[in-house]
């Protein structure tokens, strides 16, 4: 049986280990507070299998699946450092959503509105570009990318 590897100083070796493949500071806080929750959960418990999916169904309970995976990652790194990869734990599947939600969509009358401020601005451009998106149907992830456009 492998010993718990799980501990406050193999934390800190590989945090220390990030730095040095140098992983912004965001990454290593956010690992460092991660790893850190798990070693909490873990507490006067065997470092095993069963209670990493009992701290990952916690965890499914509590947060987005997105935000689930990234603990995940986080713990997946650790555990694949100090060779147990007999503790990696698969990820959550994330759909991504083809289409909008209904309630993201614009009405017909929020369409006219816009469109029409925009011709009653003088801003001939940005009446097209509302118009070819909305005719289109072409996802605005990203609205400031419209800035050179507009």
């Amino acid at each position: 049986m492998n010993a718990n590897c799980l501990n406050q100083k193999n934390i800190e070796i590989y945090l220390h280990y990030l730095k040095e493949q140098e992983k912004s500071t965001g990454t290593l806080e956010k690992y460092k507070r991660e790893l850190y929750e798990l070693l909490t959960f873990l507490s006067g418990k065997n470092e095993s299998k069963e209670e990493l999916i009992s701290w990952k169904a916690k965890l499914e309970q509590k947060y987005c699946p997105a935000c689930v995976n990234g603990r995940l990652v986080a713990a997946n790194g650790f555990f694949s450092f100090f060779g147990r990869y007999d503790l990696r734990m698969k990820l959550l599947r994330i759909q991504k959503e083809i289409f909008a939600k209904e309630e993201k969509e614009l009405t017909k009358a929020e369409y006219a509105r816009l469109v029409h401020a925009a011709e009653k601005k003088g801003n001939q451009r940005l009446s097209l570009v509302i118009q070819t998106i909305c005719a289109t149907g072409i996802a605005c992830l990203n609205c400031s990318i419209l800035q050179w456009i507009l």
